[in-house]
C-alpha cells in the first residue's frame, strides 16, 4: 500500500476506511475501539478523527480470512 517508512504517518478519515473495505458504521467503530478490538482513533480537532495507517494494515492483517 503505502511504502512502511511513512505509513506510520498517513493518517486515515472515516470515509477512507469505508474506501478500503471497512464497511462499518462510526458507532460500531466506536464499540470495538472500546473493546480494544479496533486501532483507537486519533483526534485531529474537536469535529475530526482519524486513524494511523499502519495500525489499520496491522488490524487488517490480524483478521480471519473471509471476515469484514
Amino acid at each position: 500500500m503505502v511504502h512502511e517508512r511513512v505509513a506510520h504517518l498517513t493518517l486515515l478519515s472515516f470515509e477512507h476506511l469505508e474506501e478500503i473495505g471497512i464497511k462499518y458504521s462510526r458507532e460500531h467503530l466506536r464499540r470495538l475501539e472500546a473493546a480494544d478490538q479496533f486501532p483507537k482513533r486519533l483526534r485531529l480537532s474537536p469535529g475530526r478523527v482519524a486513524w494511523r495507517l499502519s495500525e489499520i494494515e496491522d488490524w487488517l492483517e490480524s483478521r480471519p480470512v473471509g471476515l469484514e
